[in-house]
């Protein structure tokens, strides 16, 4: 009778609420997945190994029963309710520090570099007991991202945040990341450039907000976490359909974040504003270029601001590692680079984009020339359904910079004369 009563209590004051703690950070980094529900005879595609990337937000992973038993005997085990989710933490920081460590075996994008030995995609994942293993690993690929929580806006506050991620004492150049989190991925790369070219390099972002016009943003339903972003966003459609999507109506948050960023951006008066150039769409509908940010980049132009556009990366509608957890292999998670992207990016030759716009193109460099694979030169790609594993960023550094010194000279000291400065400041556009 005893054991029965400290069952009971366990399981009512001790194991559910700790279920419900444990639940919500699988919902966030391993929604549940429909792979778990199919038999052997089955021949799943991504999609269907890992569910719908929109419904992944309200998912709630199986076994609840079996997690309350485990998370029951984990508090007991451990002494408290915060000591396994403090260990698991930990696990994840230790594993994401290990990833900055160079490594010769994980080359990343490097391998699509021209000249490169061609790699054979269906060996990408599968085991083998002798091949050096992806990084990073597929439970680790949340958490592989930019980790400054306090630089970014989010939920329904309009405030500006703006934060330096690198600071100079007499920089050579200023240069912001405005925007969302598509412009935050790459805040490794420019990072890495601006201590190596004397940058101060500054952040102002909203997330769900790309910098527009009024009327022009990009609407999320999320609260600024970069998981509820990919999962909640309103564009995203369930299969491919080919079909234009509506155009993005930004909720007053993202008005009101965009006016004041763009204020504060002219009154800053940087050699550079980097921002995501165009949109890719999950079902597969024509990347575009918004009028509203072609609107924006426009306004720092008249106010001598150069501005630096990134095209967009490919979108899944699977959460990529989770698709490679479980296919067993990552070729069956890629997807063909012509149902994301046009055939040449669309953002120099939109209407309106300033003459002055100096246009960056990573395309090559993250997808091959049919396949956008999920693992590339033994690094995985992406860790969600749309944002680049930072891991991936860092070898992404050395396209960016030559793109960079090829469109964007006056941001290096020994660009050539005319576009350098000898006084530690822009001349501008002219």
């Amino acid at each position: 009778m005893a054991s029965a009563a400290l069952a009971w209590l366990t399981t009512r004051y001790v194991a559910e609420p700790l279920l419900a703690h444990v639940t919500a950070r699988l919902a966030a980094r391993r929604p549940a997945s429909a792979a778990a529900q199919r038999g052997p005879a089955d021949t799943p595609g991504p999609a269907d190994l890992v569910g719908d990337v929109t419904a992944r937000a309200t998912g709630t992973p199986s076994g609840r029963q079996t997690l309350a038993v485990l998370a029951g005997a984990a508090v007991l085990m451990l002494g408290g309710t915060q000591a396994a989710a403090t260990a698991h933490d930990q696990t994840v920081r230790h594993s994401v520090d290990g990833l900055l460590a160079p490594s010769p075996d994980h080359p990343g994008a490097a391998a699509l570099a021209p000249g490169s030995p061609p790699a054979d995609p269906a060996d990408a994942g599968r085991d083998d007991p002798d091949a050096v293993p992806f990084r990073p690993a597929t439970w680790v690929a949340y958490d592989d991202h930019p980790d400054r929580p306090d630089c970014v806006q989010g939920g329904d506050r309009s405030e500006l945040l703006e934060c330096t991620v690198v600071a100079q004492d007499d920089p050579v150049a200023v240069v912001y990341l405005a925007g969302a989190s598509h412009e935050q991925q790459y805040e490794e790369a420019f990072a890495a450039l601006a201590r190596a070219h004397g940058w101060e390099l500054r952040e102002m972002l909203k997330h769900g907000c790309r910098l527009a016009t009024s009327g022009g943003g990009e609407s999320t339903a999320g609260t600024g976490s970069a998981g509820a972003e990919a999962a909640s966003r309103g564009s995203t459609g369930a299969g491919p359909t080919g079909a234009t999507p509506a155009a993005p109506v930004p909720p007053p948050s993202c008005a009101g974040w965009n006016g004041r960023a763009l204020a504060a951006l002219v009154a800053a008066r940087p050699d550079a504003v980097v921002v995501v150039g165009s949109r890719t769409y999950e079902d597969g509908s024509p990347e575009q270029v918004l009028p509203g940010q072609v609107d924006a980049w426009r306004t720092l132009d008249s106010a001598g601001i150069r501005v630096v556009t990134v095209r967009d990366n490919p979108r899944f509608e699977w959460f990529v590692p989770e698709c490679v957890d479980a296919a067993g292999f990552a070729e069956a998670c890629g997807r063909p680079r012509a149902e994301q992207l046009a055939a040449v990016s669309p953002v120099p030759t939109a209407p309106g984009v300033p003459a002055t716009a100096v246009h960056l193109d990573l395309t090559d460099s993250i997808c091959g020339p049919e396949v956008c694979a999920a693992v590339v030169g033994n690094v995985l790609v992406y860790r969600d359904d749309d944002h680049l594993t930072n891991t991936y960023v860092r070898t992404l550094t050395p396209v960016v910079g030559r793109q960079l010194r090829a469109g964007a000279p006056w941001l290096f000291e020994d660009g050539p004369a005319g576009d350098g400065r000898s006084d530690g400041r822009s001349a501008g556009p002219g």
